[in-house]
This record gives structure tokens, C-alpha cells and sequence, in this order.
């Protein structure tokens, strides 16, 4: 069986040129039929479900099946982070040929990417600039280089450019679609769709929307595959690369294990506990989450320092956890410390530990601090900007040169762990008072990701309010739901407390509503809710009067700078703005603003 548990172990990695030399599996798809059994497509999506408590598993495909609203999220199955996608659809109907005449239609596709191994192929793809993929003059060198990182792949690799050229196509693709790869490389998708190479074509659809998109497809072998195509973007948030992973169905198969049980009657009594565990970990449905996850996903390959900014509640923790598991340390324990919740005294002998006798009250053994707790794996320091500035310099040593001292401690110890930090203050402001190091803080901040308040991402907002109702739901052994009045009202709203107040506001909802079907009027008896809108960001105030077309410009100048420095790239201030890309470049251009000022 080939397995990619092991996968930065079992492959020598040079950071400046990957090579993978050993078999992998970068995309796993089943089936979802309307009885709700999970079929594998092949031997090793079968053999996958055998190395997973299928009841996680199941119990998370059943959260997003009942959350229409949810297409794409990531989740957590032996500690490691994949991508998951349920696509409705009816295979039985498309491909009788496959589909034995007694089984229950095809309710669904399910795809799961490894997160890993995408993140390892972000970190080999990112080190060209843009546009060496579109010239045709690197075309070998090109094509050397993806043979490299994809040959080895079991499943068939499709790879175009942003202008829809066929760039490559490992030798497993070819022996699928039984095309030879000489006669498509090079060629345009359109082309080869027009002559009936492709049937259906994805590609444009997706240089198009940017959306990942899967089907069915029938090969020129008369096989039938599932096609799931995902965009690669370059730093400024711009699609350079379409992946289109093959799965080629050779039978299907019920996973139906005499140790495993996946029947929802059966998860009745501990699904809460698995849950808690194993819960989905970030819903990411708008634009800009799907390419902030991308972004840390890319980071986790990398051994560094990160720092994660936003307003409390956005999900911090949440996207730690996905860069740990993302990681190369993925095995290593993930150690986290809230640096805000224990008192300045206490906190040191936390983060570093103390030696036997080392003060009153101390252990006669000593203690171990977090960062041996942690050795190998990654340290979260949650709320950094709570860190007392004595402190600071202890922690700048620890980065500087890979060692501390225990309290009382006169034998170094040397530290091996992976420091993720996050703060929702200022720490810029914080240095200009003299509150924070800046030295330290420079450390910390080898790659930051700030994540955008929920209130700048609407398109997440309905599916985490669906996704927390099934939840508790399932908690409290209720069957309430939202009524589409609510859920409009609910979109609208400002959400100050981010998710937590999200998540805190549906339990409630749950627990003190007699009814089933939750209404407007549930909201205004049951909880505090008076605004939709944070007056300070919708309401512009006038304080003098000036020319329409100056005032127009003004303002298209303060929210441009305002998206551009909230996101960073010009392809996600559009989607904050909804405007295209091309006109916030030309704002840019004749508001005078530097595109590099945002990098």
C-alpha cells in the first residue's frame, strides 16, 4: 500500500531543489450514495480508509452535508490536514457502465487532498516568478523540473498555464486517458477541447472563477475518472498554474470494515466526544480564506517564525494548527499558551521550566517547560503582545541561538521547536512605546498572515451559522434550523466578536428557543442584538461640503488603500471591494500609490 504517513521522512529534501524519489498520493476521491455509505473509487482510496477512524470521518462529511452552504473546508484525520470537497452529483445516471444496477444512486464525490504534500509542491513551484511558467523558452528546463516532483505521483497530473497551455502530463495520466503526452504538451486546453480531447473542460472554468472544480469524466480508454482541478497563485494572489489530479475509478468498493463503524445510529452516543476532537477545522468558502489558507498552507513547508494577526475570535489557533499539521513537524507534539491568561510571575517558569529547590514552593523534582515540552514540534504563543518586556529578551535568546536556561538552571538546554505566534494588538504601535522589543519582534515576523475579521468575509458567514447549528444540534440532541429570514439578518450583521461570538450565539439560540424554526424575533428576545452594521464603518460622515467628483474620488481612494492594506494583494482587494482586478490597479495607478508600498 502506498502511504504518505511518513512522507518527510521517507524523502531526502534539499530546500533548494526537491526531489522525491518514493511513490505518493497526493488526492484520495470516494462516493457518498443516498443511504449514506462512503464507496471507494480504487484499491488505495480503500486501503486509506482502513488507516482513518471512519467515524470521524463520516461525522465530518455528515457536518457539511446537511451546510448546503459549505463546498470547500480542511479537516484533520490522524493529525494531518487535508483539503475536503463534496460535490453533488448523480453517477449512476452518467456512468451506468461502472454502477451495478442494485446499488443506491450517487448522492456525492468526495475529494480529499493532502495538505502536505500540496504545500511541499507550493514551496517548488514558488520558487519561479510568474511568468516562467507562460515562457516558452523554458519550456525543457520546464518540464524537467515537474517530472521531478511529479513523476513519482500513482494518480494522473495535468498541469496548464494561466493562458490555458498544456505545460505537462506525468506518464500515469497518459496511461489513463491513453493520449500520448507528445501530442498535448504544449498545446492550448481550448484546442484540444474543440477536437474532443477533453470532455467536459475544466480549466477555463477555473482560470475563469479561481474556484476548484470536479467532475466525471469518461477517457478516451472508455474508463471512467474523477477530474479535480485547483489553482496555484503567485504572491500577489494571481492563478499561474491550474493542477488537475486524475483519479481513474476501477471499482467500487463499500468500505465496510468488521472494526469500523460509521452508521449515524451508531455515533449517537459518542460523536460529541470525536467531534470536540476532531471538529472541521476552518470553513473557508470566501475568496479571500480559500487564499489566506493557501498562503499558510505554503508557509507551514518552511521552517520559520510566523506571526498571526486579526481581531480575537477570527480563528488564530484554528490556522496554527492547520500550519502544524501542514508541517514538516506533523507528527511532533503542537504545545499552545495563552501568554494573556497567566500572570507575569508564573509565566516564566511556563515557557522555560525550573530546576529542583529553585524557589519556594517549587517541585522536588523540577518541572519541565513548555518549550522541552514542545521539543520538535511547534510552540503557539497566543496573545505575544501580552508578553512582559522582561520576558522578551529571554525569548529573542531562544530564537537567536536555539537554547535556554531553566530557572535555577546553570546547564543550557537546546531548544528544537517551531514558534508560531498571534496577537490582535498593534505591535508597531506597541514598539513605538517601548512595550515591545522591536528585535524581537522582527524575529517573530518571518512570515505573517493577518486574518481578515469575519465581517469582511460574508460568504463565511452562513455556512459556519449552518455548521454550528448541526453541531449543537447533534450536542444537545435538538433539531432547530434557521429560517431564511434570519440567516439574512444573521449575514448582515457585524459580528464583533468574530466567530466566537458566532459560535456563542448559535448555542444559545439552540438552548433557550422552544421552537424549532429560528426566526428574527427568537434573535431580539433571546440575545443582545441591536446593530447590523458597526456605524463607524458604514456610515461616512460629511463634515463639510466639496464637489461630488472629489468627494467620489476620496472616497474610492480611502477604501482602495484601506482593502489593498488589509489584504496585500490587488486580486483579493478586488474581491473585498467587488470590482475587478484590472480597475483597482488602475486606482492604484492614478491615486499615485505604490503596489510595492502593500508587499
Amino acid at each position: 500500500m502506498i502511504t504518505n504517513s511518513n512522507f518527510y521522512n521517507d524523502y531526502a529534501i534539499d530546500e533548494s531543489s526537491i526531489e522525491i524519489t518514493s511513490e505518493f498520493i497526493l488526492q484520495y476521491v470516494f462516493l457518498m450514495d443516498k443511504s449514506g455509505r462512503i464507496l471507494a473509487c480504487d484499491e488505495s482510496g480503500y486501503d486509506f480508509l482502513k488507516t482513518i477512524d471512519l467515524g470521524i470521518f463520516y461525522a465530518q462529511l455528515q457536518s457539511i452535508k446537511i451546510n448546503s452552504a459549505i463546498t470547500n473546508t480542511t479537516i484533520m484525520l490522524e493529525n494531518k490536514s487535508f483539503n475536503l470537497r463534496m460535490v453533488p452529483t448523480d453517477l449512476q445516471s452518467q456512468a451506468k457502465d461502472f454502477y451495478s444496477s442494485d446499488g443506491d444512486s450517487t448522492e456525492y464525490i468526495i475529494v480529499l487532498q493532502d495538505q502536505t504534500l500540496f504545500s511541499l509542491i507550493f514551496h517548488k513551484l514558488n520558487q519561479h516568478k510568474p511568468n516562467y511558467f507562460q515562457n516558452s523558452s523554458t519550456f525543457n528546463t520546464m518540464q524537467n523540473q515537474l517530472n521531478n516532483i511529479f513523476d513519482y505521483s500513482s494518480g494522473g497530473i495535468f498541469i496548464t498555464n494561466s493562458n490555458g497551455i498544456v505545460i505537462f502530463a506525468n506518464d500515469a495520466y497518459g496511461n489513463a486517458t491513453g493520449l500520448a503526452l507528445k501530442n498535448i504538451i504544449g498545446k492550448n486546453i481550448s484546442d484540444l477541447g474543440a477536437s474532443g480531447v477533453f470532455n467536459p473542460l475544466i480549466t477555463p472554468t477555473i482560470l475563469k472563477t479561481g474556484e476548484n472544480f470536479t467532475t466525471l469524466q469518461k477517457l478516451g480508454t472508455g474508463k471512467h475518472a474523477i477530474i479535480s482541478g485547483s489553482p496555484i497563485y503567485d504572491s500577489s494572489g494571481t492563478p499561474i498554474l491550474i493542477i488537475t489530479c486524475v483519479n481513474v475509478i476501477t471499482k467500487i468498493i463499500k468500505a465496510d470494515f468488521p472494526n469500523q463503524f460509521y452508521d449515524a445510529s451508531t455515533l449517537k452516543f459518542n460523536i460529541n466526544k470525536r467531534m470536540n476532537v476532531h471538529s472541521i477545522d476552518i470553513i473557508a468558502e470566501s475568496q479571500i480564506m480559500k487564499a489566506l489558507l493557501q498562503e499558510a498552507i505554503k508557509a507551514a513547508r518552511y521552517d520559520v517564525t510566523i506571526l498571526l494577526l486579526g481581531e480575537t475570535g477570527v480563528g488564530k489557533e484554528v490556522i496554527a494548527s492547520i500550519i502544524h499539521a501542514s508541517s514538516a513537524r506533523n507528527n511532533e507534539k503542537f504545545v499552545k499558551i495563552n501568554c494573556s491568561a497567566i500572570s507575569p510571575s508564573l509565566l516564566e517558569s511556563e515557557l522555560f521550566g525550573y530546576e529542583a529547590g529553585s524557589f519556594t514552593g517549587a517541585l522536588t523534582k523540577g518541572k519541565l517547560g513548555l518549550f522541552e515540552v514542545a521539543d520538535k514540534g511547534t510552540l503557539l504563543l497566543d496573545e505575544i503582545g501580552d508578553l512582559p518586556i522582561e520576558l522578551q529578551g529571554k525569548l529573542l535568546r531562544v530564537i537567536q541561538s536555539h537554547e535556554f536556561y531553566r530557572i535555577g538552571g546553570l546547564i543550557p538546554i537546546k531548544s528544537n521547536v517551531r514558534i508560531i505566534s498571534s496577537t490582535n494588538k498593534d505591535l508597531e504601535e506597541m514598539i513605538n512605546k517601548g512595550e515591545f522589543r522591536e528585535d524581537l519582534f522582527y524575529r517573530l515576523n518571518v512570515v505573517s498572515i493577518n486574518i481578515p475579521p469575519l465581517r469582511d468575509r460574508n460568504a463565511d458567514i452562513k455556512p459556519l451559522l449552518l455548521h454550528f447549528c448541526y453541531f449543537y444540534n447533534k450536542k444537545y440532541g435538538t433539531n432547530k434550523q434557521f429560517s431564511n429570514e434570519l440567516l439574512n439578518v444573521l449575514v448582515n450583521y457585524y459580528w464583533p466578536g468574530n466567530i466566537r461570538e458566532l459560535k456563542n450565539l448559535v448555542e444559545r439560540l439552540l438552548v433557550l428557543c422552544i421552537e424549532d424554526m429560528l426566526l428574527p424575533e427568537h434573535l431580539y428576545s433571546k440575545y443582545k442584538f441591536s446593530r447590523v452594521k458597526s456605524p463607524s464603518d458604514n456610515v461616512i460622515q460629511v463634515n463639510k461640503v466639496i464637489p461630488l467628483k472629489e468627494a467620489i474620488s476620496t472616497v474610492e481612494k480611502i477604501l482602495v488603500t484601506k482593502a489593498m492594506a488589509m489584504t496585500r494583494s490587488t486580486r483579493k482587494a478586488a474581491e473585498l471591494l467587488g470590482v475587478s482586478q484590472s480597475t483597482i490597479m488602475r486606482k492604484l495607478k492614478e491615486n499615485d500609490v505604490e503596489f510595492q508600498d502593500y508587499k
